[in-house]
């Protein structure tokens, strides 16, 4: 709980391999997916004010059409320690020995080093918890349909938006919502 809100936190644990992921690889997964999200928001942006000069009501199921239509909020937080790995102990739920991060090459340590003396470990990507909502996936990775009614033509809209805006370099994957419609997505480089 923060400030009397429930969040949940994401890390990966699996990438399609058998190997453990590292706290490198960890954290870059997670800073990718931020990204994403801070990118489609920006798109998301963009397509609101273009339906709201054309007059477009782009989902008509809810009362606050332009509000509703959101990209799920996020931040990216990181475990750790003041100046020495000696006396850092990794949280329960990182999955992570307390010799695993003392293990790492200096240069690895050093990477993940903060702006100051912050010795950081494993990332995490938190947002609020959703409780028992039941989403509704809208595509995958390589599975685009077409929707008839207005939430999924407003998603496969959204989608060719961000493909044409961004000149055809960007393709939305993985699309998921809930009932007010708050995106959790991939982003696909073409």
């Amino acid at each position: 709980l923060i400030n009397g809100v429930a969040y949940v936190a994401k890390r990966c644990y699996s990438l399609g391999g058998e190997s453990k992921v590292s706290i490198l690889v960890n954290r870059d997964q997670l800073t990718k997916e931020g990204i994403t999200l801070g990118r489609t928001n920006f798109f998301l942006k963009n397509f609101k004010q273009e339906c709201d000069s054309e007059g477009i009501e782009i989902s008509g199921k809810l009362t606050l059409p332009l509000l509703a239509f959101d990209v799920t909020d996020f931040a990216l937080v990181r475990e750790g320690t003041v100046n020495s790995t000696e006396s850092f102990i990794p949280s329960p739920a990182s999955g992570l020995a307390p010799s695993e991060y003392s293990d790492l090459l200096e240069a690895e340590k050093a990477e993940l080093a903060a702006d100051s003396n912050i010795l950081s470990s494993i990332t995490w990507l938190i947002e609020r918890e959703r409780g028992d909502v039941q989403l509704r996936k809208y595509s995958g990775t390589l599975d685009h349909p077409s929707y008839s009614d207005k939430q999924g033509a407003t998603i496969n809209l959204f989608q060719h938006y961000v493909y044409l805006f961004s000149r055809k370099t960007l393709v939305l994957a993985d699309i998921q919502g809930d009932s007010l419609l708050c995106l959790l997505v991939k982003l696909r480089l073409n």
